[in-house]
């Protein structure tokens, strides 16, 4: 049990009680018969730099390498980090905060830490769905770093130069030909017909949206920054020491002196040269590191780098799906290792789509529509679940119970008021600024904007069904069935009840 890790003594009878009034929200039908605490006892971690590492592994991905350039690039350079560095106090951090204490405090994983209020239990199956999605094609980032790895150990790296079996006519040695016009003479004048007739075309009300774009795309790199709302913080604060202290924040630094190199090398602007997704980690990069001394020794170090970055956040990820699992059935723990293996199976041949030619423009399809509109939702139903019907002072406490102080006055504030009508905001924007995907100039068909829309209706399909099996079950008129939903288990969720 988490709670009889720790813990005062004074305070020895609360914290004994906290795991057994949480276990309280489960149901009974939820669990195996003939299960018994000790199967469904989970583990804590060994120590607390365990638990650190691996949360800075999970937050910190290769998306930190290749999506936050290309946004500050694109969006005005170093000025794009006020945004950024606004939605990252006023939402990334209070998030942030609130699951790595939330899950701390249940002992359990996303999918059920939500039973207190069993009206939107959804979300912990939304947040399980998100995982599933996200490992489903996260994973092929590792297989391109390790097919790259690889070919580091060549004499010659196999990117470096023309003359291989799959490039073709167009290949184009060098950098500094891509930015002579006279080479590529067609492309380079169509290009700048277009920024020209692009920049003619912009007026005051064009200009004024696209500057709010700029902060909408703020707001939502935060969550690829931190992590937050895909259930992998409380799913990693769950192996916590009940008194541990879950609070330990990093920043990260992203180089961008790779860009510039390659801007300065084609003679071109730096906006030009940023790209998003895999064509900057595996294209712009990786051409960068040809032109150092012993290329192949910085590109061993380099996608050796990236491969680490890749397992630690897959781990994260990984583990939300596999936990939620086996908290379901808590007899699967005492397999682990074969549940570990079925769904790494499972995963591996719904990847094979990936490894064909059309793979890079399937994930890019992938990336693009699932995950953005459900983590905002999540995000604002965390908020007003905590802050408004468990209580925000209610879980200051439960806080202060765990770690011997309460949250600041500025996050709690922020989990009210703040947060949710910022992520709200964002929202509405996100809906009326629609774009359709695009890679490498590419125009996907209908067909694909179909599925891909129907792919990002998916993660939240969960949260509406519970909700009407939910008072369905319950019997009683539909407004009694609405309040007892809303409310069951709340009380004795509680760990401080007012008499």
């Amino acid at each position: 049990m988490i709670a009889q890790d720790g813990g005062k003594t004074s305070e020895s009878n609360i914290v004994e009680y906290a795991p057994t009034a949480l276990e309280q929200t489960l149901d009974t039908g939820d669990r195996e018969e003939g299960s018994g605490d000790g199967d469904y006892a989970r583990g804590v971690w060994g120590r607390k730099l365990e638990f650190l590492l691996s949360v800075i592994g999970y937050s910190v991905g290769v998306g930190n390498l290749w999506r936050f350039p290309y946004l500050v690039m694109q969006n005005g350079g170093g000025a794009f980090l006020i945004p950024f560095f606004f939605f990252l106090v006023l939402c990334g951090v209070p998030l942030f905060y609130l699951e790595l204490c939330l899950g701390q405090f249940s002992g359990i994983s996303c999918l059920y830490v939500w039973k207190f209020c069993p009206l939107f239990k959804g979300i912990g199956y939304m947040m399980l769905v998100l995982s599933f999605i996200w490992c489903w094609y996260y994973i092929m980032v590792l297989v391109w770093v390790l097919v790259y790895l690889v070919n580091s150990f060549l004499p010659q790296l196999p990117w470096s130069a023309c003359g291989q079996a799959w490039n073709t006519d167009q290949c184009i040695e060098g950098l500094r030909s891509l930015g002579n016009c006279s080479e590529v003479n067609t492309v380079c004048n169509a290009s700048k017909a277009v920024y020209t007739a692009d920049d003619m075309a912009r007026t005051a009300s064009k200009e004024f949206w696209q500057a709010l774009k700029v902060w909408v795309t703020a707001a939502v790199q935060v969550f690829y920054s931190l992590g937050p709302a895909w259930g992998g913080l409380i799913t990693m604060a769950s192996y916590n020491k009940f008194n541990n202290n879950c609070l330990n924040f990093f920043g990260g630094f992203v180089i961008f002196s790779a860009i510039g190199f390659i801007a300065k090398e084609a003679n071109m602007d730096v906006k030009d040269v940023a790209t998003s997704g895999p064509g900057l980690a595996l294209v712009i990069y990786p051409e960068a590191l040809t032109k150092l001394p012993l290329p192949q020794l910085w590109a061993v170090l380099f996608f050796v780098m990236l491969l680490s970055l890749c397992i630690d956040s897959q781990f994260g990820v990984f583990e939300t799906l596999s936990s939620g699992l086996m908290d379901t059935f808590p007899r699967l723990r005492k397999h682990k290792v074969l549940v570990t293996a079925c769904l790494s199976v499972v995963i591996m041949f719904l990847d094979l789509p990936y490894t064909t030619g059309a793979g890079i423009y399937l994930y890019q399809l992938v990336d693009w529509y699932f995950s953005a509109f459900c983590v905002l939702i999540i995000s604002f139903l965390e908020c007003f679940l905590i802050a408004w019907v468990y209580g925000a002072d209610r879980f200051s406490n439960d806080v202060k119970l765990m770690i011997g102080r309460t949250p600041p006055r500025f996050i709690r504030f922020c989990w009210c008021f703040i947060t949710p009508v910022i992520l709200l905001t964002i929202f509405l924007i996100m809906c009326y600024q629609y774009e359709p995907p695009a890679y490498d100039n590419y125009e996907y068909p209908m067909f694909a904007k179909v599925c891909g829309n129907i792919l990002a209706m998916v993660p939240v399909i969960p949260l509406p069904v519970v909700m009407i099996y939910q008072i369905w079950r319950t019997p009683g008129s539909l407004y009694e069935n609405l309040i007892l939903t809303f409310h069951k288990h709340l009380k004795s969720f509680y760990i401080f009840e007012n008499d």
